[in-house]
């Protein structure tokens, strides 16, 4: 199955309900296909061995194969009565409600085993797994590389050249943040340990802030006038 998650979901755990439509154990016989209170009769076709062998002729000679046995399916007895229910066949399909959790760190397109989740196999056969597929929606603010976060800052002139004290956002909610004197476009405040938390471990990655400068299209002619005085300054 698939399931999809947002952000920070994938980054902090989730848990998710889903309903299953599989082939599940009958309920009546318990998934042996007899009619309860019957009686299990050792098969006439293989004489309880599961198996029949089977001669073929060629120009190479006899050549001579084992398969399963077609009456009991290779269980070597069958019962006397089969299960109303199901038809004899020990499964019937159901729908089932199972509880995913769904761990802190998964990455998109990353799957979660459930076992034993599975459809159950005819005749008494054990359930196989369920395999839960994770996707990640796309985050308009953060992206992520490995177990580390990114996303972007706009400071402006001013600010970069003096250094600032600014707002941003984290997964974990707004910060403050000290931007650097002299700080260039492009370069990156990293946040330690505010990245996603890894797989099956307390630890976390880091959060990378990286800075643009805004550069105004417009200027006020005071502001024209001050920039011009700086000009062989800066």
């Amino acid at each position: 199955m698939d399931v999809e998650i947002d952000f920070k979901e994938a980054a902090f755990g989730v848990e998710r309900d889903l309903n299953l439509r599989k082939q599940s154990a009958c309920d009546v016989c318990g998934g042996t296909g007899a009619e309860p209170g019957s009686k299990m009769e050792k098969c006439g076709t293989c004489h309880g061995q599961g198996q029949v062998v089977q001669q073929q002729r060629t120009f190479l000679g006899t050549m001579q194969t084992v398969t399963t046995c077609p009456t009991c399916n290779g269980q070597g007895e069958h019962p006397s009565k089969k299960c109303k229910h199901c038809g004899g066949d020990g499964v019937l399909a159901k729908s089932q409600n199972v509880k995913v959790k769904i761990p802190a760190g998964i990455d998109d397109g990353q799957s979660i085993r459930l076992s034993g989740y599975g459809e159950a196999a005819p005749h008494g056969g054990g359930a196989g797994d369920l395999y839960v597929q994770v996707h990640v929606r796309p985050n308009k603010i953060f992206h992520r590389e490995g177990f580390d976060v990114y996303n972007d800052s706009e400071i402006n002139f001013a600010q970069a050249v003096l250094g600032d004290k600014i707002e941003v956002e984290t997964i974990d909610g707004k910060i403050t943040v000290v931007v650097p004197e002299g700080t260039e476009s492009g370069a990156l405040i990293r946040l330690k340990g505010r990245g996603i938390q890894h797989l099956n471990r307390s630890t976390r990655g880091d959060h990378y802030i990286k800075i643009k400068i805004r550069v105004p299209k417009k200027l006020s002619r005071d502001a024209r006038k001050k920039l011009e005085d700086l000009k062989n300054d800066l």
